[in-house]
């Protein structure tokens, strides 16, 4: 039987590995083995039927991208895409590939986003521009989204309401797969919190749900056979979330599950149906960002604009036959030249407008809205010309690149990147940082645009083959050690509460207690009041059959990256999560349901541990003065896999010899050593 070798290249160990759990759902496993091949890169060897068929498949986990001008790899697997359309800085989660049979080159299969986050405001729409950029080059997306999440109240960690997108964000998946003809589509999983029992979930269909659809359409994509009907299946399953969404969105200027069907079916276009509503455009701006002529222009744009599938998203559509009246206004209160406003006229296509504040009170760039003109050319797919209004506080220095060196700028910020590649026309109405003075700048951008748009043919993406060794090892790879190290264990031996490498999201942390396991979901943030840390890994150990060890990890790439007091800090976090009642729970085999009390934790004893990658200069005693840990894992790779060094701090040994006949107890075979000190 043939081997088929794959690569998932991913965030980190957990992208990875999420990727064969769903595809582990659909397929029966016949025998199984992982290993790291280097310090950095794990194999997986496989035996499975499918369909009453047998495989053999290898696959290769390669955690952490050569992204923030690292070289991590030898070939950097974005640069393929790049090189067909690619052309925003932003990257998903997850690409999988294909080794040819010769082993020269990576065949690009498809890329794969995850959320677990919320939904709402300007994060449902801050991914948009991965999606954009990747399904333009003709690589499918698929865009997997936990649903249902709620909004907490940030001192007692109790719900208050279901937060769900603009169920625009959704359809613009659908409208963007029917218009570049490239597969893209969210699917939506059940989360752990998901409660029929809510009044606004109690007819939720749950056959909308995709782990099953997600898992076949991977599977058929790498065995090579015809994906359309899992495709159809996803995208059918995409536009029954628009239609719940549109259900549930209060206020009556939003597209109802009718309108969406129109659309769907062709009969009528998003930015046709939104000037049929004439639903004034309504974005908000607060008053304290009311500088410059802001105030005026946010007027004129509402007498002349209508809003795009509803009243409040942050960009609207002029009519062609409201531009001129528009621009006539538009020149009284901006210095933009006759000729520059004769170019805005020069079309007959409608005037698509964004209103953005791009910059937090300091200037930094407003990350989330980096999605925002991506979502908009999902959305409409039309031949509109785009006026991008950027309001909030900027450097003199910034407005005067801008006008001069665009390319730079867009170089520089992948804010601006999305900005100048997708506008038309940039105005500016900015107050300047440390300056009494207001700054505006009127850009026309086609040239621009066209140079960053131009699109290549959409053909099969090949990538030099990227190898398993990598040029330098980080805290990616202390991570994936520890992740390995601790699930080699017996199940009833270790249980991972938490795992969240460089590019994590933080959704969970679970414990067992009295074989239920119980879990808090949006997780808060370090805690200054508390003195507490969300630590990188949780793991509860099980050395006999009364009590448990909770070890509390912080990982850094070397030892001087540690906080001071960490050790402290990360026992804190859990017990100050503990005084919270968890979100939801479960029997070990059972199903998800929402939990009502408090647990208690006192069966368990905390272990703060440090994790680097070690040097040959480390002072042991120093580290645990600075950090104040208990344990220190200190690696060292080796050819294939990695040393770890236990140095306990601890005066009680007890832990400490209970950890080690653990781990020794259970040798394993995946490339990891440990040396007890």
């Amino acid at each position: 039987m043939q081997i088929q070798t794959f690569k998932i290249h991913g965030d980190n160990i957990v992208e990875c590995e999420r990727i064969f759990n769903f595809i582990s759902r659909r397929i029966n496993i016949i025998d199984i083995n992982k290993q790291f091949i280097s310090q950095a890169s794990i194999q997986l060897d496989v035996t499975f039927t499918y369909n009453k068929s047998k495989f053999q498949w290898r696959i290769i986990y390669h955690p952490g991208f050569n992204k923030s001008n690292r070289t991590r790899w030898d070939n950097n697997i974005f640069d393929s895409l790049k090189a067909a359309g690619s052309f925003l800085d932003e990257t998903p989660d997850a690409i999988i590939t294909q080794v040819g049979s010769e082993e020269q080159k990576e065949k690009i299969l498809c890329a794969i986003e995850f959320c677990s986050a919320l939904q709402a405001g300007n994060q449902a729409w801050q991914r948009s521009g991965r999606a954009y950029s990747t399904i333009r080059t003709g690589c499918p997306y698929l865009y997997i989204v936990d649903f249902v999440k709620y909004e907490l109240d940030t001192t007692t960690r109790k719900r208050k309401a279901i937060r769900t997108p603009n169920p625009a964000i959704p359809y613009s998946y659908i409208n963007n797969t029917q218009q570049e003809n490239v597969f893209g589509a969210q699917a939506f999983v059940k989360s752990e919190e998901f409660d029929e029992s809510n009044p606004l979930l109690k007819n939720f269909d749950e056959s909308v749900f995709s782990e099953d659809d997600i898992a076949d359409y991977l599977i058929n994509l790498m065995l090579g056979y015809d994906t359309t009907k899992y495709e159809d299946s996803l995208l059918d399953k995409n536009l029954r979330m628009v239609n719940y969404f549109s259900i549930h969105t209060n206020g009556q200027y939003y597209f109802k599950p009718d309108d969406w069907q129109r659309i769907y079916k062709g009969e009528t276009t998003v930015l046709e149906l939104s000037k049929e509503k004439k639903w004034q455009f309504g974005k908000k701006v607060a008053e304290k960002s009311m500088t410059g002529h802001l105030r005026e222009f946010v007027k004129v744009v509402k007498k002349y604009a209508y809003g795009i599938s509803c009243k409040d998203l942050p960009f609207g559509v002029i009519p062609v036959q409201n531009k001129a009246s528009f621009v006539k206004e538009m020149v009284s209160l901006y210095p933009i030249s006759l000729n520059e406003a004769q170019t805005i006229l020069e079309d007959d296509h409608d005037l698509l407008i964004c209103l953005i504040k791009g910059f937090k009170p300091r200037g930094d760039d407003n990350r989330p809205d980096r999605g925002l003109l991506p979502f908009l050319a999902m959305l409409t797919s039309e031949h509109a010309k785009v006026l991008t209004l950027i309001y909030g506080p900027m450097t003199s220095n910034r407005v005067e690149l801008i006008k001069n060196d665009p390319g730079a700028v867009a170089r520089a910020s992948g804010f601006w990147n999305v900005f100048l590649g997708l506008s038309d026309y940039l105005l500016l109405d900015v107050p300047l940082l440390n300056e009494e003075s207001n700054a505006t700048l009127f850009r026309l951008n086609h040239k621009y645009k066209q140079q960053c748009t131009a699109l290549s043919a959409k053909e099969v993406i090949f990538s030099d083959i990227v190898s398993p060794i990598p040029n330098s090892v980080h805290e990616d790879d202390v991570d994936s050690a520890i992740h390995m190290l601790f699930t080699s264990l017996p199940l009833n031996k270790c249980f991972e509460g938490l795992c969240n490498p460089p590019g994590g999201d933080w959704s969970g942390l679970s414990v067992i207690v009295n074989q239920c396991e119980y879990r808090w979901v949006s997780l808060p943030r370090v805690s200054g009041e508390i003195n507490g840390k969300r630590p990188d890994h949780v793991l509860q150990l099980y050395p006999n059959d009364t009590s448990s060890i909770i070890l509390s990890i912080e990982s850094k790439d070397r030892a001087f990256d540690l906080e001071p007091n960490v050790g402290t800090q990360l026992k804190q976090y859990i017990t100050y999560l503990s005084t919270f009642v968890p979100s939801c729970e479960k029997s070990v085999i059972g199903e998800w349901s929402i939990s009502k009390r408090k647990i208690s934790l006192n069966q368990s004893k905390i272990v703060s541990v440090a994790a680097f990658i070690d040097s040959e200069s480390e002072d042991y005693d120093h580290i645990h003065r600075l950090s104040a840990c208990d344990l220190i894992f200190a690696l060292s790779p080796n050819e294939n896999g990695w040393s770890i060094k236990v140095i306990n701090y601890m005066p009680d040994n007890s832990v400490y010899t209970q950890l080690k006949e653990l781990i020794q107890s259970h040798p394993n075979d995946i490339g990891i050593t440990c040396t007890f000190l």
